[in-house]
């Protein structure tokens, strides 16, 4: 599946794995053998018959790019948990603005 300009795996129940580099099923990494082009580094070609293209040389470069957005574990558990301590506070500040609105108008009644 494609999201924007990557590509996202999605894992269906009761189907077998689509292998992304040979496009067979039920495949894994080690028992496929289809080859890398050293130029393009696609697989499925050998160097002798790559053909480089403007595209796939400018999309090489973009790719290299969007690395600096990846995040690694650690990262995410700190973004995962400060998200978490944010969503928290807001919940315990929406809680007291009711309870003190509830109390102030028991007061005026």
């Amino acid at each position: 599946m494609r999201l924007g300009s990557r590509t996202a795996l999605v894992v269906v129940p009761g189907r077998a794995p689509l292998f992304l580099r040979c496009q067979n099923t039920g495949r894994i990494r080690r028992d496929c053998r289809v080859p890398r082009c050293a130029g393009c580094r696609a697989f499925g070609q050998e160097q002798v018959a790559c053909t480089r293209s403007y595209a796939s040389a400018a999309n090489r470069a973009t790719n290299a790019d969007h690395t600096e957005l990846l995040m690694d574990e650690e990262e995410t558990e700190r973004a995962a948990a400060s998200e978490a301590a944010v969503e928290a506070y807001h919940a315990v500040a929406t809680s007291e603005k009711r309870w003190t609105h509830l109390t102030n108008t028991q007061t005026i009644i």
